[in-house]
């Protein structure tokens, strides 16, 4: 697979496709050269599991928002 194939099906463009796959030890240097099946294999593994940290964290966002929220509302009915 191109590295330009799979920064579409990632929704990336090649250029910043390239410098996220640099952080996980892949250097290509043109959006035409083929990618190995085990550095594809890599990196869906890294791009999924950053996906599902941002996922984690952005529930916890809510959660916090949620609880202020709340004591907002009880710091209101207080006075």
């Amino acid at each position: 697979m191109k590295v330009h194939e799979l920064a579409k099906e990632n929704g990336f463009t090649a250029s910043k496709f390239m410098e996220e796959i640099r952080k996980f030890g892949i250097d290509k240097k043109h959006h035409m050269n083929v990618l190995s099946s085990e550095e594809v294999d890599l990196i869906r593994k890294k791009l999924q599991k950053g996906v599902q940290n941002q996922n984690q964290n952005d529930s916890s966002k809510t959660e916090n928002l949620n609880k202020n929220e709340e004591k907002l509302k009880e710091t209101a009915v207080k006075r």
